[in-house]
């Protein structure tokens, strides 16, 4: 038969060792994942950002703006962050809905309050006694609708001219605005502000 000297017969045995130690290490890796519970998945670091949404207020609110909320947030929640005012209707508004990631919530105006303004005198327009003027930088669709003449199209033109021009430097760049020419910005005009 075979003469194997020392030298030999060690080598045998490191690889053999190493062969049954490599089985081994499969055997009880496989048995390991026979008796293991289900992985659970760790959440991962940026978990938190994940929870949070954000979420556009405007129309009859004092702070119109973006927002952000955990996504457990509802309505009610948006709008006491923008604080609605006294005309608005938040009736109409579902106050228990969840928020939602890009959701935006326009709070309308009373309607009963818009009409009973109007109908007191016809020939009056519907303006009621400002204790301060309108901020034309920040007013939502309700409030600038509430000026003279200005009505649902005219009051988003004015918002949208707004976003993509940034906010107003002057009074008198209204005028800029489709719409609003010289005879519109003197009815308008004693009732609106940038400050």
């Amino acid at each position: 038969m075979f003469q194997v000297d020392r030298k030999q017969q060690l080598v045998i045995i490191v690889i053999a060792a190493v062969i049954l130690f490599a089985a081994g290490y499969r055997v009880a890796r496989w048995y390991q994942g026979q008796n293991q519970e289900p992985a659970r998945v760790v959440a991962p670091l940026n978990y938190q950002v994940d929870r949070e949404i954000v979420v556009h207020v405007s129309g009859e609110v004092e702070k119109p703006g973006v927002y952000r909320f955990n996504r457990e947030m509802r309505v009610q929640d948006a709008l006491d962050k923008a604080v609605p005012l006294a005309r608005a209707d938040v009736q109409s508004l579902n106050l228990a809905a969840p928020l939602k990631d890009g959701q935006k919530i326009v709070v309308p105006v009373n309607q009963e309050a818009s009409h009973g303004v109007a109908a007191a005198d016809p020939q009056r327009p519907a303006v009621p006694n400002r204790p301060a003027k309108i901020n034309i930088n920040r007013a939502g669709a309700g409030e600038l609708e509430s000026l003279p003449g200005v009505g649902p199209a005219l009051a988003r033109r004015i918002i949208s001219y707004r976003e993509n021009n940034g906010l107003f430097a002057s009074e008198e760049e209204l005028k800029n605005v489709s719409g609003i020419g010289d005879k519109m910005y003197r009815q308008i005009g004693d009732y609106i502000t940038v400050k």
